[in-house]
């Protein structure tokens, strides 16, 4: 029961005191945990699909063409580089997550005794509402299903019809939460139930889910969060429901047998079989035959676990019920008959048709993608990746200002999020080839750098003496104004900007600049130009022996002195 309902208070500490002491990134966390538990937990279920001789022999056609049909229908839409599938995952897997904790909270209201179906249907109510109105106000996960139905081909909604759905998701929230709240009042007053178990594994479960979508801004941490806290539930109740069919004498076959046996070695082989399946990786490089194929395969293995997840657990199979220490409810052959016509008709509306659907859409979809960036940013304004995904857009555009407006509102909403950060440093390395004009948001920039920002101007400042070095005055110049201008306290850029503003002929604002640079430290042939200067502004002296004019600081010349031209630039 710890592991099942208390994951999240033994696990979030345990990340954020690896974040903390700086033992790993929130890119390492997503990696590892995404890695080896998101596709790792695949594996149990596998096992006891094809390790468990009864069920096979109960679910044998599927068993057999579920995967060929997946593989084949992963493997093609990733060599074709078709999305459609990786959105069925996430809502199936959104699904598969909150059908989970349903599943749970059955379970511990079997054991207490509360088995009416107004429970358990208020229950599943509680759990879809619940997981579903967290995607619906969580900008990121919002963000994602808005993309993928743009390139799917179809029509988004207005912000005034976003905003009615957001409402209406809201109000039957509250109106589920008051129904299951009063029947389990009800019940109680009644001696039936609810198990205390399954109020906290509720709670623990929705409120983690809400928690990692809306409170944690940073994007890469909040996915695994919620996926650690699933992948142990998973593994606890496979581990649990497994050992005791293997003390029971079903029908195992010999891996199920070794692993489910007891002991330290069968769970410690347990353990090492799940994380080597979680670190199987694609072969090949990206965008070959072989790595789309692997790629597609390891994509139909997530597909098959949330299928079989479907019905290999469900409670109205006596020996499923038997082995979760419920007593024993068996069907009839003729219920089972029209549930297995039932399943098939279930999954080809559930699944192949909007499948097909979806991927008939983005094959035909003709818009371009900046214009399906675009509404879903005005959509979703509040999502960090919308923004980042809009800046990557305007760029390709050459709309290079919007772009970094883009960026930095991203970076804004989402500090520790890397695209917009690296985008923002590379503009603004960019920015000395592109155009005289400094940015209007460059205010915005160096608010946004804070402490980063001497770091980010040393960077400009000596990526503007190899400028000058390899003859690029233009943009030597234009990387020294940019340092000064992130950060005005660093006098070596003040010095270069002037010795490079001397050489163009524009003495008054080389004047200035060297003077900027003198109030912040003493150099002595940043004076020598200032006295330069200020003889060349004399009425009697009206040129300036650039013969004369040596570079102010030497620290960032390893080749000598910068040779800085004669070449005007605007600056």
């Amino acid at each position: 029961m710890l592991l099942v309902i208390a994951t999240p208070a033994l696990v979030i500490p345990a990340l954020f005191g690896c974040l903390g002491l700086g033992l790993s990134t929130a890119a390492q966390l997503n990696e590892w945990i995404m890695t080896f538990g998101a596709q790792g937990h695949h594996l149990p279920g596998m096992v006891r699909a094809y390790g468990d001789r009864q069920l096979f022999k109960r679910f044998r056609f599927r068993f057999i063409a579920a995967p060929a049909f997946l593989a084949a229908a992963c493997m093609a839409c990733a060599l074709y580089q078709l999305q459609s599938l990786i959105f069925m995952a996430f809502i199936w897997g959104i699904w598969h997550a909150a059908l989970q904790s349903h599943g749970f909270a059955r379970i511990y209201d079997a054991k207490w005794g509360c088995v009416d179906g107004r429970t358990a249907r208020l229950d599943l109510a509680l759990v879809l509402v619940g997981f579903g109105l967290v995607v619906l106000l969580s900008p990121g996960r919002l963000q994602f299903v808005l993309q993928m139905l743009s390139h799917a081909g179809f029509g988004l909604p207005t912000a005034s019809t976003l905003m009615w759905v957001h409402q209406l998701g809201i109000a039957t929230g509250v109106v589920v939460f008051v129904m299951w709240l009063a029947n389990a009042i009800s019940s109680h007053a009644q001696g039936r139930g609810p198990s205390p178990a399954k109020i906290l594994l509720l709670f623990s479960s929705i409120g983690t889910w809400a928690w990692a979508n809306l409170a944690v801004s940073n994007i890469l941490l909040a996915l695994p969060l919620f996926e650690v806290f699933h992948d142990i539930q998973y593994l606890t109740i496979v581990w649990l429901f497994n050992r005791r069919r293997a003390e029971s004498g079903a029908t195992l076959g010999p891996l199920s047998r070794r692993l489910f046996a007891g002991g330290a070695l069968g769970l410690g082989l347990y353990v090492l079989l799940c994380l080597g399946y979680g670190a199987l990786p694609p072969i090949g490089e990206a965008g070959s035959t072989a790595y789309g194929l692997t790629t597609g395969l390891l994509a139909a293995s997530q597909l098959l676990h949330f299928y079989y997840d479907g019905f290999i657990w469900k409670l109205n199979h006596g020996e499923t019920r038997r082995d979760l220490g419920i007593e024993s409810k068996h069907r009839s052959p003729g219920q089972q008959t029209g549930q297995r016509y039932g399943h098939g008709l279930r999954w080809l509306l559930l699944f192949v048709i909007p499948a097909a659907v979806l991927i008939h859409g983005e094959t035909r979809n003709q818009k371009p993608l900046h214009e399906r960036h675009q509404e879903v940013v005005t959509l979703v304004p509040n999502s960090a990746l919308a923004q980042a995904l809009w800046g990557s857009s305007l760029e390709a555009t050459g709309q290079a200002e919007e772009a970094l407006d883009a960026h930095l509102k991203a970076a804004v909403l989402d500090p520790d999020f890397s695209p917009p950060r690296e985008a923002i440093y590379h503009w603004l390395h960019r920015w000395p080839k592109g155009t005289a004009h400094p940015p209007e948001a460059l205010p915005e920039v160096r608010r946004w750098l804070g402490a980063e920002a001497p770091e980010v101007a040393r960077s400009l400042n000596n990526q503007g003496v190899r400028f000058a070095q390899d003859q690029q005055h233009r943009e030597a110049l234009r990387s020294w104004r940019m340092a000064v201008a992130i950060d005005p306290s660093l006098a070596e850029a003040h010095f270069n900007r002037a010795g490079a503003l001397a050489r163009g002929g524009q003495v008054e604002e080389a004047l200035k600049a060297v003077d900027a640079g003198l109030a912040l430290e003493s150099n002595p042939k940043a004076q020598s130009l200032r006295q330069m200067l200020r003889k060349s502004l004399r009425p009697d002296r009206h040129h300036l022996d650039d013969k004369n004019i040596s570079h102010p600081d030497t620290q960032s010349e390893p080749q000598g002195k910068v040779d800085h031209g004669t070449q005007k630039d605007t600056d």
